[in-house]
């Protein structure tokens, strides 16, 4: 699981802690692109919106 803004996706860190396929679900607030959202979704990771 993951919670995080939608910024989190566009930025680069200076580690990774995991590959997206790794999630199941990832929370995040309504403002996230509608891209993204069909992108998590149509690799079966579950987006719930807060």
């Amino acid at each position: 699981m993951l919670v995080c803004t939608p910024g989190t996706f566009t930025r680069t860190a200076a580690y990774r802690f995991g590959e997206v396929h790794d999630l199941d679900t990832v929370i995040t607030t309504t403002d996230a692109p509608v891209d993204l959202d069909e992108l998590l979704r149509r690799t079966g990771i579950e987006v719930l919106l807060a």
